[in-house]
Order: C-alpha cells, then structure tokens, then sequence
C-alpha cells in the first residue's frame, strides 16, 4: 500500500499535463456532486482499481498459503470479477455524477492496470524488489526528493500533501519492523483504539488550528503538518504494538 502514493502523484500530474475540463464545465446541468480541477484521468477510478487489485492480490496469496487445498482457479476468478465490479462501479458512479467523460474512466482504467502489471512485474522482482523497497530507508529518501522536487516545481497543494504523506514515512522507516505477527484480539483492541484516539485527536487540532487562521500559505502549511504528524502516529503506533507483541512471543518461547 505504499506504493499508492505513486498512484496519486502519477494521476495529478497528468490532470496538470493534459489540463482536460470536466463536463460541467461545458454543460453546468451535468453537475450532482461537488468537484475541482482537471478531469483526466478519474482518480477516484484509478485508485479504486489499484487498490481493490492490491486488496484482491493479498487476499489470493493468503488464501494460497493457509489453505493450499482450495479451489484457487474458482477464487482466482471470484477475487477478479470483484474486483472488476468495484472498479467499474466507482467509473460508472463517477461519469453519472457528471465528474469525469466515459473517456476519462476508461481511460483511467487501462492506466490502472498498466501500473498494476508494472507493480506486479515490480514484486516479483529478485533484488530490489517492491517489499524490500517498502522497508527500505533509502527508497524512501529518493522517493521524498522526488516528490519534494515535484511539488516545489508545480506548487499544487495535493503534491505538497503527497510530499507531507511520504516524508512522514520516510521519517518512521526505520522504526517500522520487518517482520509481522498476528496480533492477538487483546492487542488489536487496544491498537484500534489508540489509533482512533490519536487520529481524531490530531485531526481535530488541525482543524482547529485551521480555522485560527484565514491565510492560504499558513492553512497549506498546517494541513501538511497534520499529514506528516497523522502518518507518523498511525505507523508509529502500529509498529509499537507490533514490536511489543514479538518482544512478547520471544519471551514466552525463551521460558518454555
């Protein structure tokens, strides 16, 4: 899920390249949802189909690995069509609020799957593949620069917050662990609720702290601030737990 930053970055550029209108701009009477910016492609679309694809692979692999026996052919299928259905659900949602052309989707769609076939390619990799590179310190330094580089040259507020999104992960790399256990149901309670706690707690400051001021620069400013702290804490906490439960199971191993 790293890597779906990328996907946001990849789809504004190309609304800023192209700079194509959205529908209502040319018939107002389209409009049935509030929208902004450029129409192509649909990033709500690619997104979707990015993210239920990378949902889908996850599911297909767990299913590989803890039930060997299962039909795989019949879920590989299942997983697919489901996939497909979100993806065109969220499409045709988007060209009948009269956001986005039939062309916008489609569009959005052979790019999404480009990107996942590339991703795809990507993780299979021997070296330097994407999951070394997701817990990799340096992979996240050049992809700051980059984004950084982007968003000083465009100056558009989504590739600042984009900038604030990978900064932050970049700065918890390295406390991040690189090995996972399933948490038991006392910790994942306990994780939920420190992430909800600590979430609407740093959301609600921001917001408060955004309404102190009427200043684009410096409302632009706290918001990426909240990105970075928001990040931080959700990842942070998450690897606290994780962390706590493996120091936990190495000591019940140890006396036994």
């Amino acid at each position: 899920m790293g890597s779906l930053p990328s996907v946001t970055m990849v789809a504004s550029i190309i609304k800023l390249t192209i700079a194509s209108p959205r529908p209502f701009y040319i018939i107002p009477a389209l409009q049935k949802v509030a929208a902004s910016g450029y129409g192509f492609p649909s990033g709500h679309t690619l997104m979707a189909l990015v993210l239920w694809s990378f949902i889908g692979i996850q599911v297909y692999r767990y299913i590989k690995v803890h039930n060997p026996s299962a039909q795989l052919t019949r879920w590989r299928v299942g997983i697919i069509s489901t996939v497909v259905l979100f993806s065109l659900s969220q499409a045709v949602a988007r060209v009948w609020y009269g956001v986005h052309f039939i062309s916008d989707t489609v569009a959005s769609l052979v790019i999404g799957s480009v990107m996942i076939a590339g991703f795809m390619l990507w993780i299979n990799l021997d070296k330097h593949n994407l999951t070394r590179c997701m817990t990799n310190k340096w992979f996240w330094l050049n992809v700051t620069v980059a984004f950084g580089l982007i968003a000083g040259t465009t100056q558009a507020p989504d590739h600042i917050y984009l900038f604030s999104c990978v900064l932050a992960i970049f700065l918890i790399n390295d406390y991040v662990p690189r090995q996972y256990q399933r948490l038991n149901l006392r910790y994942l309670l306990g994780l939920i609720t420190c992430l909800l706690i600590g979430c609407s707690v740093i959301l609600y400051s921001g917001y408060m702290l955004i309404n102190l001021s009427n200043v684009s620069l410096i409302v632009l400013a706290i918001r990426s601030i909240t990105i970075v702290v928001l990040i931080t804490w959700i990842l942070g906490c998450s690897s606290w737990f994780y962390r706590h439960t493996c120091s936990s199971s190495a000591h019940v191993q140890q006396a036994n």
